[in-house]
C-alpha cells in the first residue's frame, strides 16, 4: 500500500512537471512507466491518452486552475467548493453544547484531578496548594477547551 500511494505521489510530480514544462504528452509518458501498457498521444490538436481500456482528454496546463483541478482529480474528484461544503455539513452535524461539556469534563477531571493529586503528595500534602492546582490548571484547560468546543472551532 505504501508503495502504491508512493507511485501515485511520483506519477502526479511528473505530470505536473512535464505539464508545465509544455510537454504535452505527459500522460502517456507516465502511463506507460507506471502502468507498463502502451499509451498513444494523437497528433490532432485535442490530444487524448490511451491506455490499454480507457482513452483520456489530456490538456496542458495552462492557469493555476488546471492545477487545481489536477489536485482535485487526485484527491477522489473533490474540488475546494466541495471541501468548504463538506466541512459545513460536518460542523452543522455537531452538538457544540455536548461538545464543550466534554472539554470541560478534560479540563476539570481528566487533567485537574491527576495534576492536583500528584501537587497534594510532592508538596508534603498541602491541600490549598493541590486545590490552587486544580483550578489554576484544570479549570484554565477546561475553560479554554469548553469555549473553544462550543464556538466550534
Amino acid at each position: 500500500m505504501m508503495m502504491s500511494l508512493l507511485q501515485q505521489l511520483i506519477t502526479t510530480i511528473i505530470v505536473v512537471l512535464l505539464c508545465v514544462n509544455k510537454e504535452c504528452d505527459a500522460f502517456s509518458v507516465v502511463s506507460s512507466k507506471f502502468h507498463n501498457s502502451p499509451s498513444k498521444v494523437s497528433s490532432s490538436s485535442k490530444l487524448h491518452a490511451s491506455t490499454s481500456e480507457i482513452t483520456y482528454p489530456v490538456k496542458q496546463i495552462q492557469s493555476e486552475q488546471d492545477i487545481i483541478d489536477l489536485a482535485s482529480f487526485r484527491n477522489d474528484l473533490t474540488n475546494p467548493e466541495m471541501m468548504v461544503e463538506n466541512a459545513g455539513l460536518k460542523s452543522a452535524g455537531v452538538d457544540n453544547t455536548e461538545s464543550a461539556i466534554k472539554g470541560l469534563t478534560i479540563g476539570f477531571i481528566y487533567i485537574g484531578i491527576p495534576l492536583a493529586v500528584i501537587e497534594y503528595f510532592n508538596s508534603g500534602q498541602d491541600l490549598q496548594h493541590a486545590i490552587e492546582i486544580y483550578f489554576g490548571v484544570g479549570g484554565t484547560i477546561g475553560l479554554i477547551l469548553g469555549v473553544n468546543n462550543y464556538m466550534g472551532k
